[in-house]
């Protein structure tokens, strides 16, 4: 009797961030694939529920919970994070004051087996390190094993507690709970660490300043910052 109905899978997640995946539709009778992808999980168990959704059907909706169990890599090495390493990449001030799109800083220990920046597009892959946002790879700048300098991904939602997972050579360091980010989030990068910030004279390469390498700006003066 059930010939015919239209269904929606959709997989959620407790933590871990995004790591079941089911994003599958169709028609009565017919199967819908479910995935995980652990790239970014740390050892542990972690929960989450596909939902079925069928108009007409009774009833209409079935939660099919998950739960999925991941062991240790076995890794000598394992990336870890600073308390606090997590910071905007311009002020070094929390994260809590970043959006998405903005430009981040992150301190810890062995993140990378070496020192490489990336070229534009910037990869989601540096020196086999990666890192993602609830579960989203984040576009890398630069990697080492004391920093990492990243874009955090438009995808991310702007409000709401955040799962860091940093990849290092196939050893996941465990994901850190952070402060949900804002919308918004202007900063001026600093060329120093007096604070001068990386305002010039337009198209010079004259800081707005009347320190060295500069001149004080002026009225009527365009300046790129």
């Amino acid at each position: 009797s059930y010939q015919g109905l239209p269904w929606v899978l959709v997989a959620t997640t407790t933590d871990g961030g995004q790591w079941l995946k089911a994003p599958a539709s169709g028609t009565s009778p017919g199967a819908g694939a479910v995935s995980v992808d652990a790239t970014f999980l740390c050892a542990g168990t972690y929960k989450g529920t596909v939902t079925i959704t069928a108009r007409g059907a009774l009833p209409p909706t079935i939660a099919i919970p998950v739960q999925l169990v991941v062991q240790p890599s076995g890794a000598s090495v394992t990336p870890g994070v600073d308390a606090g390493g997590l910071v905007n990449a311009a002020s070094f001030s929390s994260l809590s004051g970043s959006a998405p799109g903005s430009l981040v800083s992150l301190f810890g220990t062995n993140l990378s087996a070496s020192n490489l920046a990336g070229g534009l597009p910037w990869p989601t892959l540096l020196a086999g390190t990666s890192v993602a946002f609830n579960g989203v790879a984040v576009p890398l700048n630069f990697v080492s094993p004391a920093q990492i300098n990243f874009q955090i991904p438009w995808e991310v939602a702007a409000f709401g507690p955040l799962s860091l997972a940093v990849n290092a050579g196939g050893a996941v360091g465990c994901s850190k709970t952070q402060p949900a980010i804002s919308s918004f989030s202007p900063g001026i990068f600093a060329t120093n660490a007096a604070g001068q910030g990386a305002i010039l004279i337009a198209n010079t390469a004259l800081l707005a300043t009347a320190g060295t390498g500069g001149r004080p700006a002026t009225a009527g003066d365009y300046l790129s910052i």
